[in-house]
């Protein structure tokens, strides 16, 4: 009410009685303290395109009578923006109030790594999100809390896929309706379109709803949006309204289904009809298709604010909805040219949709509503960016600092021809704009400062065809247009200007954290390209992924590990996550997130090259490998009381690199998380070990070096150590050599110590008295154990050639060996190692797999184990053909090679009036703690599984033991085949 009356008390030639006497009534009718908001957003309609703005010639023949007439009952702005020139951003814009370079969303689709388009691609797009973040407080979240009921209809587009999680209604929304409507794709848009026949799902209609052949093709999207006001206004009659009514229209495929429609606007440009297909559509807006779906996107336009209009309103009886009703109406972004067909034409303004030019950015903009007057053309700078503030201002609220639009409210209610009126938080007047697309086609960014507009194209390094900055000169002083074609670029003329637009536009790039392209490190065209740092080793150990690099070429400025939980689907996703280093170590690790499928490392050097482990700058089909955890088993509480909770650090013991003198015992980690020996050529491919260089009979030669924690084996419970793996080469005549030794630091002195875990007399231990890997075998499969001097030739084979794997399984006892010098405790880790004797000439290559070291009676100490379905990762170190992770689950004992404990049963109960499926299964009682989840699924087709949780409900539980529960589940049984599985999984 304030704002009415400061609004009428300046309006020129309204004496102050007759403001008093609008105050009275206004008063007296009691208008609801809470008006409805209307958000109607067109996808791609450009500056041009509608006939209210249409005017420049030469002049299109589109007509668009509806959003003229509402244009004329508000204030319609020829200097509107959209945040972004394409559609994502924009929305994320809109609805977060965020930029969308500070909401890290600059383009659409996104949550990917970056690598380049092709090999002759300059630059790599950075990193952007896949959706809006859910954290974001949105505009319907915001409403919410006062009491609004809000609706989005049509395009969402906010996530990986048009409609992915978090979708609408996990963003505040209580209605959400996503059709397409009109703008579903046709077979042959020449052919099929809509009739008058009542069962056509796009009847011919008029805005009454009746068949009509001079009506429009029915749109399930605005009837949607109405069937929502209808609600608004009975079930919710008591609460305002805020509808996002965001129109598919008219963004491709470019196509009508009204028919007339088409007619008529090939009739305006001289085409013939019926169209053949094979027209030539001019430069220009010369496109009848595209023309006839502008008028459409007009029509429905004009249903919603004729029921506004025809509606009472239930707040305010006497009165109708749009009385209260504020309307904004705008576009996602300038107008789509040169798309693989002529659409449109955004002249006089430069380019279009997916340029920061005027024609990617300038939009529609039209405001109508209580307080705000009619009939009025602005020229003052607004953004889609402001709706947000504006909403909140005119609902009585403070607006957030979070936002980074501004509150058109005191233009609105005000004077809007005022640009002083539109002022930033700080109370400052609004005078800049921020635009940033480090994307296809033209990466760029842009700032426009008064009439002034600077251009930065972000590819301008060694490229002849462009050049590092554009000025142009939109408006003078006065505010009469100079250049809004941007056609005369006065860089050189003005360098003082340049200069500063220049440092306001990098200022702001940093302070919204914006993300810059990257320099493809394969294009050796590009200057500093051979000071770019390889990355030398990527790996991960113990939920900890790591990554080296050169530090002999140009410093690097960044690392991020990009990872995804969903690898795989149809929605995978990858998200960013910072990763703190010291350049001058060559060297980063950070904790892998909870649920991760896979994972990237991308490096940033000092000069903007970009470089990636593994190197996904290939091609677009680039296969980053699956990530397993190294330790796959369940069994966390024991192994933290044993104090064996895997492998040392990275970098923290260095000693292990300076062992010895052999290859064997120079130890190093390679990209698999093994320690190694440092010059042996093992190649690791899916829990694989492959070694063609294992030197004949050198002691310790291809340590693996599976690194385990002996600290507590002077417990008896643990003092059982069994290895288990499988062998096999090419030569049947090879003989292996397995070696085990334990290994410590001597802090004192400085130096190592090594303890040989291989036997002599049968009992004895071997204790080195000098400071090399003196190693000693472990004996036959039958447990004799041989070997005196330390060499291999003196020490018996273990395993021979086979076509087929060999089996190994040993286990040894440490339970005498407690007392010094020769305590097993005094040991810090436990290495394996292998030597061989070749059979015949050459080296066959040595395949290694599935070794599992465990002690205390089994539990793992370490386990690699080879994938044996893609689909099953997990181990099967026992060999009982049950896959541990369902044994530890479901109460088995994975240790002792028994299977597993009570898989699901079920059998069909219920008679009468119905029958089910009861389901039972045996779960943890503390499987939350443990991070275990059960889940009970469905689905009706195995060829294309779409499994569900539809229908199953838990019915009971029931402890059977101190560790287990029975669950029963009940599924309806219906006529259709269906199938269940029982899904356990973990989060560690």
């Amino acid at each position: 009410l304030g704002r009415i009356k400061e609004k009428f008390l300046n309006l020129r030639g309204l004496g102050c009685s007759a403001a008093c006497l609008f105050l009275v009534a206004a008063a007296h009718a009691q208008r609801p303290a809470l008006p409805n908001f209307i958000i109607i957003l067109a996808d791609d309609l450009g500056w041009q395109d509608l006939k209210c703005y249409d005017k420049e010639a030469p002049f299109s023949v589109f007509q668009t009578p509806y959003i003229d007439a509402l244009a004329s009952e508000g204030v319609l702005f020829r200097q509107a923006y959209s945040p972004s020139p394409v559609c994502a951003p924009s929305r994320v814009g809109i609805i977060c109030g965020k930029h969308p370079a500070r909401a890290g969303k600059t383009s659409v689709v996104g949550g990917t790594f970056p690598r380049p388009a092709s090999s002759s691609t300059r630059m790599l797009e950075p990193y952007y999100t896949a959706r809006m973040a859910l954290e974001e407080i949105t505009i319907p979240e915001a409403l919410g809390q006062l009491g609004y009921f809000s609706g989005h209809f049509g395009k969402w587009h906010m996530a990986v896929g048009h409609n992915s999680y978090p979708n609408a209604l996990d963003q505040g929304f209580d209605r959400s309706l996503p059709d397409r409507g009109v703008t579903t794709g046709m077979a042959d848009r020449k052919t099929g379109f809509a009739t008058t026949n009542a069962g056509d799902p796009y009847q011919l209609q008029d805005i009454n709803g009746q068949p009509s052949a001079e009506g429009f093709a029915f749109d399930r999207l605005t009837q949607n949006a109405i069937d929502f006001l209808g609600e608004a206004t009975t079930a919710h009659a008591n609460q305002p309204f805020f509808v996002y009514y965001a129109s598919w229209l008219v963004h491709a495929p470019i196509h009508m289904r009204t028919e007339r429609l088409l007619q008529k606007y090939a009739g305006l440009m001289g085409y013939s009809y019926p169209l053949t297909g094979a027209e030539f559509f001019a430069p220009g807006q010369n496109n009848p298709y595209y023309a006839a779906m502008v008028e459409t996107f007009d029509y429905h336009v004009h249903r919603i604010v004729t029921y506004l209009k025809n509606t009472d309103d239930p707040r305010w009886p006497g009165h109708k909805l749009i009385e209260n009703t504020y309307i904004f109406l705008t576009s996602d972004n300038g107008g789509a040219e040169n798309t693989g067909e002529q659409t449109t034409d955004n002249y006089p303004l430069d380019q279009g949709k997916t340029r920061t030019e005027e024609g990617g950015t300038r939009v529609p903009f039209i405001v109508t509503g209580p307080g705000v007057p009619t009939n009025v053309t602005s020229e003052v700078m607004v953004n889609g960016l402001d709706l947000y503030p504006t909403i909140m201002a005119l609902a009585g609220q403070p607006v957030p600092d979070r936002l980074d639009g501004c509150d058109l409210s005191p233009l609105l209610l005000g004077d809007p021809q005022d640009p002083d009126l539109v002022k930033e938080r700080s109370g400052a007047v609004r005078d800049t704009m921020f635009w940033h697309f480090p994307h296809f086609g033209v990466p760029s960014s842009t700032i426009r400062k008064g009439g002034w507009k600077l251009f930065r194209n972000l590819d301008h390094v060694n490229n002849s065809v462009v050049v590092p900055f554009r000025l142009h000169q939109l408006y003078d002083t006065n505010g009469v247009a100079v250049d809004i074609g941007e056609t005369n670029n006065l860089a050189s003329a003005d360098p003082g200007m340049q200069a500063q637009l220049a440092a306001e536009l990098q200022a702001w790039l940093t302070k919204v954290g914006a993300r810059l392209p990257s320099y493809n490190p394969k294009l050796t065209s590009l200057p500093h390209q051979s000071e770019v740092p390889a990355v030398t080793g990527s790996g991960h150990v113990n939920g900890i992924a790591w990554v080296d690099w050169q530090t002999n070429k140009a410093p690097v400025a960044r690392v991020e590990l990009l990872y995804t939980p969903s690898g795989g689907s149809t929605e995978e996703e990858w998200f960013c996550l910072p990763v703190a280093f010291s350049a001058a170590d060559g060297h980063a690790e950070v904790a892998i997130p909870k649920g991760t499928t896979h994972f990237v490392f991308n490096l940033i050097d000092a000069n903007n090259f970009l470089v990636s482990s593994p190197d996904v700058g290939k091609g677009t089909n680039v296969s980053v490998p699956r990530y397993v955890p190294n330790i796959r088993d369940f069994f966390g509480e024991w192994r933290a009381a044993q104090g064996l909770d895997g492998l040392p650090p990275v970098n923290t013991a260095p000693e292990l690199n300076t062992v010895g003198t052999s290859a064997g015992s120079s130890l190093v980690r390679d990209a698999a998380g093994f320690w190694r020996g440092k010059t042996s050529a093992w190649t690791v491919s899916g829990g694989v070990f492959s070694n063609t260089s294992l030197s004949n009979n050198t002691v310790g030669e291809g340590a693996l070096a599976c690194v385990m924690n002996l600290s507590n084996f002077s417990d008896p419970d643990a003092s059982r150590i069994t290895l288990n793996f499988e062998y096999s080469t090419a030569d049947a005549a090879e003989k292996l050599y397995v070696h085990l030794w334990g290994y410590r630091n001597v802090a004192s002195t400085g130096t190592t110590s090594l303890m040989n875990l291989g036997a002599q007399n049968g009992n004895a231990w071997a204790n080195t008295s000098t400071n090399q890997m003196q190693v000693f075998n472990l004996g036959k499969p039958n447990g004799v154990f041989t070997g005196s001097s330390g060499t291999a030739s003196d020490a018996a084979a273990i395993l021979t050639g086979s076509t087929g794997a060999q089996v190994f399984s040993q286990s040894f006892d440490l339970s005498a060996f407690t007392t010094a010098p020769n305590r097993v405790a005094d040991y810090d880790y436990l290495v394996l190692g292998f030597a061989r004797d070749f059979g015949s000439a050459g080296a066959p290559a040595v395949t290694i797999q599935n070794i599992v070291v465990s002690a205390g009676g089994g539990a793992p100490l370490f386990s690699f184990v080879r994938e044996r379905d893609a689909n099953d990762p997990l181990a099967d170190p026992d060999r009982d053909g049950r896959n541990n992770f369902e044994e530890y689950a479901l109460g088995g004992n994975p240790r002792s090679g028994d299977a597993a404990g009570i898989f699901p049963e079920w059998s069909i109960v219920g008679a009468g009036g119905g029958h089910w499926l009861e389901h039972v299964y045996s779960r943890r009682r503390d499987a939350a703690a443990r991070g275990l989840s059960y889940q009970v699924e469905k689905t009706v087709d195995l060829s294309a599984p779409g499994w569900s949780t539809e229908g199953v409900a838990e019915t009971g539980v029931a402890p059977f033991s101190t560790e287990f529960e029975a669950v029963t589940n009940r599924i309806p049984v219906t006529g259709s085949a269906g199938f269940l599985r029982l899904n356990i999984s973990s989060d560690r």
